[in-house]
């Protein structure tokens, strides 16, 4: 793919950087002081847009765009409105339908993920499907059976088996094997590949497959107080730990596995602050550690 100024993009395994041109008078400019690259799974993602070329037409542009600017300040100048901020360096581009995710440091660009968005009902559907606002069988106010209140097998006040104040395993005080403080393979502080701020796979600022924002299509699960209205979403980590985020993208809890099926729920700084119960049609009732209600998971 050639750029529309003279300029050649090189497209390799591992990144796309922006040569320098040919000046009028036969000199070679220098290179620019912003360089691009791109991360591999992206080059494979604008790969299977190839028969889209309206979208890789704004690529270009927007790789064009990147190579003539001298600095940040400059690029984000001409860049304008359609680039929105996402947290620290991490911005998005809002090329029409595409949403091209990008790192911009001082003098160089990382773009870290790419994602379509938009789309009929039919994109929209799973998601719905699952929200309790919409599906009765999902909403413990019209279905009794996962309503602790008048199901007492799902009550952790009624069934001491699934109270953490009654049963040890589910203690994280006396069990270890499910507290991050004592098990660091539990603790994003000492586990770097579940730590979203290491490992970008897991953090919905860099990858819009896991962003509802950008993927109207993600599963979930969804994280609803007791009035539904949607507070957040889950992010599986490992085998043993999922991570819970706002809506916003920023990470809020952890969520440990523990032996009752249901999660070990810690705050950002690793304290203990409630637990959830698998309510047996796929989601869960989460209780503070008093066992007192106040929201689901589905």
């Amino acid at each position: 793919m050639s750029s529309g100024s003279g300029g050649t993009l090189s497209n390799t395994h591992s990144d796309w950087r922006c040569r320098g041109t040919e000046a009028s008078d036969g000199r070679s400019e220098e290179d620019p002081k912003v360089t691009v690259q791109v991360a591999p799974e992206v080059a494979s993602k604008l790969a299977q847009l190839s028969k889209d070329r309206a979208a890789l037409a704004r690529v270009s542009v927007l790789l064009e765009q990147i190579r003539a600017a001298s600095d940040r300040d400059v690029l984000l100048g001409v860049l304008g409105p359609s680039v929105g901020v996402l947290g620290d360096e991490v911005f998005v581009a809002r090329l029409g339908n595409l949403r091209v995710f990008m790192s911009i440091g001082q003098s160089d660009v990382l773009i870290v993920d790419v994602a379509v968005v938009g789309g009929g009902p039919e994109t929209r559907q799973p998601a719905a499907a699952n929200d309790p606002k919409y599906n009765a069988n999902r909403n413990p106010k019209f279905n009794a059976a996962i309503n602790p209140t008048l199901n007492a097998s799902l009550n952790p006040k009624f069934n001491s088996a699934i109270n953490p104040l009654f049963n040890s395993t589910l203690n994280p005080r006396f069990n270890s094997t499910i507290n991050p403080r004592f098990n660091s393979a539990l603790n994003p502080r000492f586990n770097p590949a579940i730590n979203p701020r290491f490992n970008s796979a897991l953090n919905p600022k860099f990858n819009a497959t896991i962003n509802p924002r950008y993927n109207s299509t993600y599963p979930g699960p969804y994280v609803y107080g007791l009035d539904l209205d949607r507070q957040g979403y889950v992010v599986q980590a490992s085998d043993k730990v999922d991570l819970i985020f706002d809506n916003d993208g920023e990470h809020v809890a952890t969520a440990v596995h523990n032996p009752s099926e249901g999660r070990t729920l810690f705050d950002d700084s690793l304290e203990w602050v409630g637990y959830t119960v698998p309510d047996g049609k796929g989601g869960y009732l989460r209780f503070d550690r008093d066992g007192q209600w106040n929201g689901i998971l589905v």
